[in-house]
């Protein structure tokens, strides 16, 4: 069997990575907009000022960047933000994380 190969650019075409840049943002979006219903939920006149979801790779980090993220929403909220961070994973599988590939696109965007 021959395989044919193909040059293909390194980076797809600018409409492209304009659109899937802005289906990243409006995901991450979703999640911090998330906390904020969740904020507000409890104190309809809240601001969502300086909160949001938290995706983190180390619990140091998640521990002390929680008290201004996720200020103001239900304890079980929080429980079960806490259990959907990447480095509940595990070392290997943390960077495999959803959450986390989102997290670092949307950065690298």
């Amino acid at each position: 069997m021959v395989w044919h190969t193909t040059s293909y650019p390194p980076y797809p075409p600018l409409p492209i990575s304009v659109d899937i840049g802005e289906f990243l943002y409006c995901l991450r979006s979703a999640l911090d907009n998330l906390v904020c219903a969740l904020v507000r939920k409890g104190k309809p006149g809240s601001s969502c000022s300086k909160r949001g979801f938290p995706i983190f790779d180390n619990c140091d980090r998640y521990d002390e960047a929680i008290t201004d993220l996720l200020k103001g929403i239900p304890p079980s909220a929080k429980t079960l933000i806490q259990g959907l961070q990447p480095y509940q994973r595990g070392e290997i599988d943390k960077e495999r994380d959803l959450l986390w590939i989102l997290n670092l696109l949307r950065n690298k965007d």
